[in-house]
């Protein structure tokens, strides 16, 4: 049988090395894009090569679906990949606009007890007036006792009964004395209002 010419394409024509080149490359990239999912470049080679050539060759066809397969796997990679990122980023807006608890650092307020209606509780009782007493202006019947009172005296002993506490006047004075020694014997009535004395010492009981 006589062999086929150049333009029949038979064995060893260029046109047959041509297809089997494409063949190779397309089942090549093929088996590129079924392993390496997020480079689209293989798969759509292997699909254009092997798409031309399929119908002259088994491993164009086989580079083909191979192509097919690894497309369809980086879509699919790259759809889950993109769900993720916004997922994670909802996760992080939730985060960043949740409340954040705080501690409530202040004291409970704690009342005081009401013991205006307790009998059990009784108000302290007021101080009873001293009876004895040194220098300065008292109030009779508050800060001091009525009654008789001596003291040592001194060199300048003052003292007087005052019938307004504290206001200076001197017909508010209802008796005073200035002794230049000696001891000193007084008498204050309930009556009076104040009792002034300096210079005399200490005032205790007749």
């Amino acid at each position: 049988m006589p062999p086929d010419g150049p333009g029949r394409g038979g064995y060893g024509s260029p046109g047959s090395s041509s297809t089997s080149s494409k063949g190779n490359a397309a089942l090549v990239l093929g088996i590129v894009s079924l392993f390496f999912n997020f480079f689209y470049v293989p798969g759509i080679l292997a699909i254009i090569w092997g798409g031309r050539e399929r119908a002259e060759s088994s491993k164009a066809r086989a580079g083909f679906i191979c192509g097919i397969i690894g497309t369809a796997l980086s879509v699919a990679g790259t759809l889950l990949f993109l769900l993720l990122i916004a997922g994670a980023g909802n996760a992080v807006d939730s985060a960043a606009s949740a409340p954040v608890p705080t501690a409530d650092l202040a004291a409970p307020a704690i009342d005081a007890p009401d013991t205006a209606d307790d009998p059990a509780v009784e108000p302290p009782a007021p101080a009873a007036p001293a009876s004895t007493f040194g220098e300065g202006t008292h109030r009779v019947g508050v800060d001091i006792a009525p009654g008789t009172y001596r003291s040592p005296g001194g060199d300048l002993c003052y003292w007087e009964r005052q019938a307004s506490f504290g206001s200076g006047d001197v017909e508010d004075i209802i008796a005073n004395e200035i002794s230049t020694g000696g001891q000193v014997v007084v008498t204050i009535e309930p009556s009076d209002m104040g009792f002034k004395t300096s210079g005399c010492g200490t005032f205790t009981p007749a």
